[in-house]
């Protein structure tokens, strides 16, 4: 299948795709695909032992694991948080991480504390 653009369209997509881009670190767009940010999740669990007490709620559980995992993430590269955009562009990824992995850890919250919560 061949997608033939006209130049006023090709100039639309490059206009945008410059914004989207813009003041994001190359490094930083070529390692947020899902596959490599699971790894940070993963090891966010891995390090934190989770216990239920320590959490008011699935929302706190899951909102401790994206920052750590979010921080880990961007100290790949320790002079990024020297950078002026460091604080949007952990937005950035935070929120992405949110939508990515937010409701597979608000449900592994739940599943664990609700079995733990029965025994007890």
């Amino acid at each position: 299948m061949k997608i033939i653009l006209t130049e006023i369209q090709l100039e639309k997509l490059r206009d945008k795709t410059e914004i989207i881009s813009e003041g994001v670190p190359l490094w930083l767009r070529r390692r947020t695909g899902k596959e490599n940010l699971k790894v940070f999740i993963d090891r966010s669990l891995e390090n934190q032992e989770t216990k239920c007490d320590d959490f008011g709620d699935e929302f706190e559980f899951a909102d401790n694991i994206l920052s750590w995992a979010c921080d880990d993430f961007l100290t790949q590269k320790e002079e990024f948080f020297l950078d002026d955009n460091y604080d949007e562009i952990y937005s950035m990824v935070y929120d992405y991480m949110k939508d990515l992995f937010g409701l597979e850890l608000l449900i592994m919250f739940r599943d664990q504390c609700e079995s733990s919560d029965i025994q007890n």
